[in-house]
This record gives structure tokens, C-alpha cells and sequence, in this order.
């Protein structure tokens, strides 16, 4: 419970403090390529939404949502696999997948952005763990749910709280949306010099080559040969990825949330952003002998071959980590190719070979030999290694901003959970925040 609270704060059930409550747990839409966003658990994370990759179809949306209709501004939370994760709903219209329950507040009594951080805070997350069951995985009933306590201070105050912890919030986005950014130019870059050969197009038409220097122009040909790819630029080569790296599966073991080994990268810590969040991924217990084994290593890629085959990431920091067992590890000769290999493994023409190649009537799955009998285009080392010196400080800038993020999130934290226990007052709150923990 809370230490000190203020006088004029208020203890409260969550049930007396909601005007709704949407849950649509038990149930699964029809899925579509394309319609109304669908909010699922997976993309509900750290206190935001990240990128929507399922929708319903806008004719279904009226019989699909008759349990309720989400505004904007309403607080979602994952009910398990994994419990507790907050974000907050923006002005889109959106629809609810399973394991999901929507909150809004009371607008005489609950100030909805406010909701959200509190819903994040420790008094609230921990009251959801006390009140959960389930041993592998964790879930909780809404019966459950709606006797979890709020302290509810003042409407004004909870404005005052949520404008303060917003402003770290919108550092944190920033940073997400700068590296989105910094992304697509990585791979805008790959597209044309290796899938599109825009300079070699404009060196074969006699066109000046458009943000490329003179020492880099060499290294592009003007003429293109016949090859199983289809055109290629002349006395480049095909090849299998087989060729080009190795392969090892990883390590079988159980994650842990406690800091009892190195980190314990799996297909689910790698299933939706364009890097590694190496904050959020757990933890697994390893021998000494073992480890050296499964030791990840800056440069080493890793594939799922089950549940999302194909998909693939690539280690960018010196991190104590292992990789679980439904990962192929794949490793090159250099720094260079790996970030080459990683940008034709997120290829168009790599995804399409993942899809025809996906085997298993239960669950669609590929071994490390399916992962790498794909062919893939092999430009001369100096053209792989001039891609690399430009998109390396992109990557690099992403890693940074990953980083400030986590500071940004830890302070976040602190700063909510003095708020809560009254050990800082709103006009103490914004000095806090300039000088940091």
C-alpha cells in the first residue's frame, strides 16, 4: 500500500472509478490486410501502441464491436501473456482483439491520461500480480481486476501529474519516431543500391548519380548481366545465404524475469520493432561450460524459424546474451556483411521466399537449412562495405536513442512512484524532473 497519501486523495475500487469497461477476451475477429487498425496485446507496450499490423474489415466493425464502442483517449491493459501493459488509445478508430480490456475513467472523477500512469505504477502493477493466477503465465479476471485499488488525488492535480510525466513521454516517442526514420533510410538505401541498382540504371543512361560521391560511383558497373535473379549488375554474382554465413540453433531453457543469468533473446523479443530492446528481453539460468556456446555477439544474426519464420534481427550492442532454441543463429566474416545480410534477410524478395519455403500442417515452421538455401545477390565486398559506412551511424543512432529512451522510462517510473506515495509534492515535480534521479 501507499506510505503517505495526501489528505485529499481518495483510496477507490476501479470499478467505482470506470464509466466503461470493454473486454473482448474470448473472442477472434476476422482478420484482413487492410480496414479498421486492430489494438492487440503484442503491439500494447511500455505505456504506448506500437506499429498496427492487423485490421478487421470496416463492414465488420459494427457487429464485431457490439460489446462496446473505444474513444480516444481510453486506457488499454493486457490481461495475460503477458499481464499489465498499458497504452492509451489516440483519435483513430480502432478495434479490440482478445486479451485485452479497454478502462475509462469517470470524467467527474478520473482524468484518463492520468489512468494510464497510474495504471502503469508500481502500487497498481503489483496489486494486478497479487490478484492474478496462473503459474506459467500470468492472467487476471476482470472480476478480479475491478477490486484492484486507485488512489484518485484531485481532478486538477491528476491533470497537473499527467502533463509533468507526459512530457517524458513525448521525449519517449520522439526518440521511437526518430528511429523509425533512421530505419526506413537503412533500408530505403539497400532498396536502391541492391534491389532497384538505381546507380547502375543511372550510370548505363549517363546520368549523374544522385548522392553519390565520386570514389563511390567506381564501385557500381554500368551494364547488367543474365543471372537466376533475373538482370543483375554486370560480374556481381549469385550465391546461396548458405554461402555466405553459418548457422547454430540456440539454446533450450526457460526465461526468467529475475537477473539470474545473461539475457534470453527469443522470436518474441524480436517480433515487432526493427531492433533489439535488449531492456525488455529475460533472463535464463546457463552453465558456465554452456554459455561460451550461445554467447551472442555484436554482429550475429538471429532468424526465427518458428512462429514468425524468417523474421530476423541483428545484434548491435556488447550484451550478456544467449538466444533461445527457435532462433538460428547466423554469423559472417564481418560486421559489414552481417548488416548486408540482415537488410536481404528483410527484403521483399526474402520475405516471399519465406513464405513458399514455410513447412508444418500444425504450425508453419523453417530449419536453418531452408532458413539459408535461399539465393541472394553478392556485390563486391568495397560495395558492401560503402553500404555499411552509411548505414552503420544510423544504426548506431538508433541504439543511442533506445538508450535514452530507457533513461527517460526509468525516470518516468521514479518520478510516478514518488508522486504516488506523496513523497513529492506537483510543485516540487517539475524540479525533479529537470535534475533527473
Amino acid at each position: 500500500m501507499l506510505d503517505k497519501l495526501p489528505a485529499d486523495w481518495k483510496l477507490l475500487p476501479l470499478e467505482d472509478c470506470m464509466s466503461a469497461i470493454i473486454d473482448y477476451r474470448g473472442m477472434t475477429p476476422q482478420k484482413s490486410s487492410f480496414g479498421v487498425p486492430l489494438i492487440t496485446a503484442k503491439i500494447v507496450k511500455g505505456g504506448r501502441l506500437l506499429d498496427v499490423d492487423e485490421y478487421i474489415p470496416q463492414e465488420d466493425y459494427d457487429d464485431w464491436m457490439r460489446r462496446g464502442l473505444p474513444e480516444p483517449g481510453d486506457v488499454v491493459m493486457t490481461t495475460e501473456a503477458p499481464l499489465g501493459e498499458i497504452a492509451q488509445l489516440d483519435d483513430r478508430q480502432v478495434a479490440l482483439a482478445q486479451r485485452l480490456i479497454t478502462l475509462r475513467g469517470k470524467p467527474e472523477l478520473l482524468d484518463n491520461t492520468f489512468l494510464k500512469f497510474l495504471m502503469l505504477s508500481d502500487f497498481v502493477q503489483n496489486q494486478l500480480r497479487a490478484r492474478a493466477t496462473g503459474t506459467t503465465v500470468l492472467g487476471i479476471k476482470q472480476s478480479e481486476l475491478r477490486k484492484v485499488i486507485l488512489a484518485i488525488p484531485p481532478l486538477r492535480e491528476q491533470r497537473a501529474i499527467a502533463c509533468i510525466l507526459g512530457t517524458l513521454d513525448d521525449e519517449i516517442e520522439l526518440n521511437w519516431r526518430m528511429n523509425k526514420t533512421l530505419e526506413a533510410m537503412a533500408r530505403a538505401l539497400f532498396k536502391s543500391w541492391f534491389v532497384d541498382f538505381e546507380p547502375v540504371y543511372a550510370k548505363a543512361e549517363g546520368k549523374q548519380l544522385v548522392g553519390i560521391d565520386a570514389g563511390t560511383d567506381t564501385l557500381f558497373p554500368s551494364e547488367f548481366e543474365d543471372s537466376p535473379l533475373g538482370k543483375i549488375p554486370r560480374e556481381w554474382r549469385v550465391i546461396k545465404v548458405s554461402d555466405f554465413c553459418s548457422t547454430q540453433y540456440g539454446y533450450t531453457a526457460s526465461a526468467r524475469d529475475k537477473p539470474i543469468g545473461p539475457k534470453f533473446l527469443r522470436i518474441t523479443d524480436m517480433n515487432k520493432e526493427d531492433w533489439i530492446d535488449w531492456q525488455s528481453v529475460p533472463y535464463c539460468e546457463i552453465t558456465d561450460d554452456t554459455l561460451p556456446k550461445y554467447q551472442l555477439h555484436v554482429g550475429d544474426l538471429l532468424v526465427s524459424r518458428m512462429a514468425d519464420p524468417g523474421k530476423a534481427a541483428i545484434v548491435e550492442e556488447d550484451t550478456h546474451a544467449v538466444f533461445a532454441s527457435y532462433l538460428v543463429r547466423l554469423t559472417t566474416n564481418n560486421l559489414g556483411s552481417s548488416y548486408y545480410l540482415f537488410y536481404f534477410l528483410r527484403s521483399e524478395q526474402y520475405r516471399e521466399y519465406a513464405n513458399g519455403a514455410m513447412s508444418g500442417s500444425v504450425q508453419a515452421g523453417m530449419n536453418a537449412r531452408v532458413i539459408t538455401a535461399a539465393n541472394m545477390l553478392l556485390p563486391p565486398q568495397d560495395t558492401i562495405y560503402a553500404f555499411y559506412q552509411r548505414i552503420y551511424p544510423l544504426r548506431q543512432r538508433i541504439v543511442i536513442n533506445l538508450k535514452e529512451s530507457h533513461t527517460l522510462t526509468d525516470i518516468r517510473a521514479a518520478l510516478l512512484s514518488k508522486l504516488m506515495n506523496g513523497e513529492i509534492q506537483i510543485d516540487k515535480a517539475e524540479q525533479f524532473l529537470e535534475i533527473g534521479i
